[in-house]
């Protein structure tokens, strides 16, 4: 989260790759003559694209990476005639009244919801990563909640537990039993493996 210059510059790289809240530090990289490539990595489009400047950037073909991902767009359910409200929540934890990180607008995960032809839950304006508390949670009303559970970041939570506490809360999702833990790494790493993502989400949705 805070990169170090000096460790950076004594590794004399050739190539420095950053997203963009790192901006700042490729900014000084290139002053220090250490050649930078500034990437998004928030939309899928925006995957592809940082895929294919990598590619560039190193004189190979992006093609291997970007096909999966444009193969599993193509084979996103569509179909639905029901539009369900889809909420993705980061995290498993056990205290909702805390406040929950929920995949807002402009990110890969609202992009993933379209693609299985859903809609997001969260309809307010607020983008990326907003937090709800529990009213705000109530408002949004999902059909069907989706909660990112990642040991490395919430430890060992016992699912059954965490449902039960989900299912005592006044939304459809709730009462119709829709609560979905998902626990593959690749879903929270925006990378060519976001083609798995999408099969995986797209498979929880259309259950």
């Amino acid at each position: 989260s805070n990169p170090s210059l000096e460790k950076i510059f004594s590794l004399n790289p050739t190539l420095v790759i950053g997203q963009t809240h790192y901006d700042k530090t490729l900014r000084q990289l290139n002053e220090l003559g250490i050649k930078t490539l500034t990437l998004e990595m928030t939309t899928l489009q925006n995957i592809q694209d940082s895929i294919t400047k990598i590619a560039q950037a190193l004189k190979e073909d992006p093609t291997p990476l970007i096909q999966p991902i444009q193969n599993a767009i193509k084979k996103a359910d569509q179909s639905k005639k029901k539009k369900q409200k889809v909420l993705i929540v980061y995290g498993l934890s056990m205290d909702i009244n805390r406040g929950l990180y929920i995949a807002g607008h402009d990110i890969f995960y609202e992009d993933i919801i379209h693609l299985c032809g859903a809609q997001n839950a969260y309809d307010q304006e607020q983008l990326s990563q907003p937090v709800l508390h529990y009213e705000g949670l109530i408002e949004t009303n999902p059909d069907k909640v989706i909660l990112l559970h990642h040991t490395a970041t919430d430890g060992d939570v016992d699912y059954e537990k965490a449902k039960e506490l989900w299912y005592n809360i006044p939304i459809n999702a709730a009462k119709n039993k829709e609560i979905h833990i998902m626990n593959a790494h690749h879903l929270s790493i925006p990378s060519h493996r976001v083609a798995q993502s999408i099969t995986d989400i797209c498979g929880v949705i259309a259950k």
